[in-house]
């Protein structure tokens, strides 16, 4: 069904979202799909030497001088 209709699996689940009656379906299209059009974030954990304190720059490309 998919193939013949020239979608990708992604356009198919958002059209099914988009146009299906069934609410249901609509919850699970959207499910779906979402991963391929919202990464989930990922986890990042901050790690250094314990004896020294952490240093942050903050650097604003919009003040510096263009080369």
């Amino acid at each position: 069904m998919i193939a013949n209709s020239g979608l990708t699996p992604l356009e198919y689940l958002l059209s099914v979202m988009r146009t299906s009656g069934d609410e249901g379906a609509r919850i699970d299209a959207a499910k779906a799909a979402a991963p391929y059009v919202h990464p989930k974030l990922a986890n990042v954990e901050l790690s250094g030497n314990k004896d020294q304190p952490l240093q942050i720059e903050i650097v604003r490309y919009a003040d510096t001088p263009a080369k």
